[in-house]
């Protein structure tokens, strides 16, 4: 098993197909519509139980500045969590991304802030504003959860992540229902992560499951983001 820590172990490909394009489109179309109606991001809607990590996001991207290490840190934090990366006395962690059938392993503990690091310079930056956004969000989404970085409430720290990055880049009225549409023990979320990948150095070989596992969640993520814009445009 190959555990340098190079620039390809955080790279995903989500591919998108023809199918991917299509949703792409009606979002734009949605999108816009919501703009010429002049769509408020509605914070009645931010879950409970991320409201102060929401709070934060939102206070950060009205200065305009994309997350950092320090930032990721603080949100867990928020949450009710320790706010510091797993220790090497966890070592494997055994995720409940991929459910019973096919447990995921995670990264060793003690390359976490390595990981980390690079993450946070490739997908907190501005440098590829010709790529899609939300292809770069769902990107970013996915290797977060593959990399799990905490022991506890990676998940609610993706989705502000997550949160974070649509404020900044024509999404932000969709920030406040991240966490109600994919939290709180969504089963139909945590079935998308499913892959009889296994293992995190596994997964970023770029094997052609994992491509297709990529794809099917890029596919995903846009209907769940449609069904979003959807349920602000019968609002308005």
């Amino acid at each position: 098993m190959n555990q340098e820590l190079d620039s390809e172990l955080l790279e995903i490909r989500l591919n998108p197909l023809a199918e991917h394009q299509a949703l792409i489109s009606n979002i734009h179309r949605l999108r816009n519509k919501l703009f010429e109606e002049k769509a408020t991001i509605d914070f009645s809607v931010v879950s409970e139980r991320v409201k102060d990590g929401f709070s934060y996001v939102d206070e950060k991207t009205r200065e305009n500045k994309t997350f950092s290490l320090d930032d990721i840190c603080i949100i867990h934090k928020s949450l009710g969590f320790e706010g510091r990366y797993r220790g090497p006395e966890s070592g494997e962690s055994t995720c409940v991304l991929n459910g019973e059938d096919y447990p995921y392993i995670s990264p060793n503990a003690e390359q976490v802030p390595e990981l980390m690091k690079k993450y946070a310079d490739r997908y907190s930056s501005r440098s590829e504003s010709e790529r899609e956004p939300l292809e770069k969000i769902c990107a970013s989404y996915l290797l977060f959860e593959l990399v799990h970085p905490f022991k506890d409430g990676n998940g609610r720290t993706g989705r502000l992540l997550c949160a974070w990055q649509m404020l900044l880049c024509g999404y932000q009225f969709l920030a406040p229902y991240v966490e109600k549409q994919w939290g709180e023990h969504n089963r139909a979320h945590a079935s998308a992560f499913k892959s009889r990948l296994n293992n995190y150095y596994a997964c970023l070989n770029f094997s052609k499951e994992f491509d297709l596992f990529c794809a099917r969640f890029y596919l995903y993520f846009l209907n769940e983001i449609q069904a979003m814009m959807n349920t602000i445009a019968e609002k308005k």
